[in-house]
């Protein structure tokens, strides 16, 4: 009798998440962990080309103040893109 009520919930428990998901209210976790990495991927490239191409050529004889203020600017963009729902 136990078993068969311990059956029961978990077939219950089953047949709302694919409800949740079905409805779109519920994710799998293999599609939030891809797009969580491709969204970091992005996000990596687009700081690297930043740092490594936009900002020397930009801030080439700045003083340290503006360099350092176009740093914090890419990475706040980076980390907004990051938070980003």
């Amino acid at each position: 009798m136990l078993e068969q009520t311990e059956l029961t919930r978990i077939r219950k428990e089953a047949e709302e998440i694919e409800l949740g998901q079905a409805r779109g209210e519920l994710w799998r976790k293999a599609e939030v962990l891809a797009a969580y990495k491709s969204t970091l991927a992005k996000v990596r490239a687009q700081l690297d080309a930043k740092l490594r191409v936009d900002l020397p050529a930009r801030c080439a004889g700045q003083p340290a103040e503006v360099i350092e203020a176009a740093i914090c600017e890419a990475l706040d963009a980076a980390y907004a893109a990051i938070s980003a729902p």
